[in-house]
C-alpha cells in the first residue's frame, strides 16, 4: 500500500470538469490567490477548410495565417518575468496539463500531432500541474510514472480519465488505476516505490511554484520558452493552435539569436 504524506487532503479532492476548461482550484493561501477564469468561452468562429499548399492559397487564406493577426491578451500572453529555460540551446514548449480533463486530452492529441514537425532545436515537455498539495495527486501519478519510464501511458491515462473511466483526482480511487497500471504491464511495485520516492515528492511540491511563476489559472496551457502563455481558447483550435504555437517558437528563437548576439546568452 503507499504510504500517502497528504492522505487527509487527498481524500477531499475535488472533480475537474470532464467536458470544460480546468480551473485550478486555489485555496486562500498568500501568494498563491490567482484570479480564476472560470470556464471562458472561446469567441465562435466560422471553420473554414485549411488549404495547406502555399502554391495555391488564396490571399484570405494566408491573411488567416500571417504573424502580425494575433494578437497579444487574446492569441498570447506575455509571461511577467519571464522564466529561464533549462537549456538556452533550445526552445521549450511545456503543456500544462492534468487528469480528468478533457480540454487537456484534447490538446495532448494536437501536441502529439504537432510535434511530429516541429523544429530540431524544440523540446516538448509534458509539466502536470496543481496549484496546492491538496490537488496533486494527478502530479505524482505522472511523475512515478516518468521515474519508472512509462510516460508512453499518459495519453492512455488522458483519454481514461478524460472519458470517465478512471478517477484520477480521488485518492480513493487508486485500486482501479492499480488494476488499470497491471493489465498494462506495469510492475506495480515499482511503482508505488516511485510514487513514495522523494525524487517525486520533491517534484510534486514544486508544482504550485510553476502555477505562480507562469501565471497559470486554467488548463490546459503551453508555455512556449517561458516567454509566452498560449490559453486553452486558442488551443482547442487544432488548426490555429498549431499557427501560434508556430509563430511564438520563431519569435522566440529569433529573440535568443538576438540576445546571443548582443552577448546576453
Amino acid at each position: 500500500m503507499i504510504r500517502n504524506i497528504f492522505t487527509l487532503s487527498l481524500l477531499s479532492l475535488s472533480l475537474f470538469s470532464y467536458n470544460t476548461y480546468a480551473d485550478i482550484a486555489i485555496p486562500e493561501q498568500p501568494g498563491l490567490n490567482l484570479p480564476i477564469n472560470r470556464n471562458p468561452e472561446p469567441e465562435p468562429q466560422q471553420q473554414q477548410p485549411v488549404n495547406n499548399d502555399p502554391q495555391q492559397q488564396t490571399g484570405q487564406e494566408q491573411q488567416a495565417q500571417a504573424p502580425n493577426s494575433f494578437k497579444e491578451g487574446t492569441d498570447y500572453i506575455l509571461i511577467k518575468p519571464a522564466v529561464p529555460p533549462e537549456n538556452s540551446n533550445t526552445i521549450q514548449v511545456i503543456n500544462f496539463f492534468s487528469y480528468n480533463c478533457k480540454p487537456c486530452y484534447q490538446v495532448n492529441q494536437t501536441l502529439q500531432n504537432w510535434s511530429m514537425d516541429m523544429p530540431y532545436y524544440v523540446k516538448l515537455i509534458n509539466s502536470p500541474v496543481a496549484a496546492n498539495i491538496q490537488t496533486a495527486y494527478p502530479v505524482r501519478i505522472y511523475f512515478s510514472l516518468e521515474k519508472i519510464g512509462a510516460t508512453n501511458l499518459n495519453t492512455a491515462l488522458l483519454k481514461a480519465s478524460a472519458e470517465g473511466d478512471l478517477n484520477l483526482q480521488d485518492y480513493k480511487e487508486y485500486p482501479k488505476l492499480k488494476n488499470w497500471l497491471i493489465n498494462r504491464q506495469i510492475n506495480i511495485k515499482d511503482f508505488e516505490t516511485a510514487f513514495d520516492s522523494g525524487e517525486v515528492i520533491a517534484k510534486v511540491t514544486t508544482s504550485p511554484t510553476i502555477v505562480k511563476q507562469y501565471n497559470i489559472d486554467t488548463i490546459p496551457a503551453l508555455s512556449i520558452d517561458g516567454r509566452y502563455l498560449v490559453p486553452p481558447s486558442v488551443l482547442l483550435e487544432p488548426t490555429k493552435a498549431k499557427q501560434v504555437i508556430n509563430y511564438l517558437v520563431n519569435r522566440a528563437s529569433q529573440e535568443k539569436m538576438k540576445a546571443r548576439q548582443n552577448g546576453d546568452l
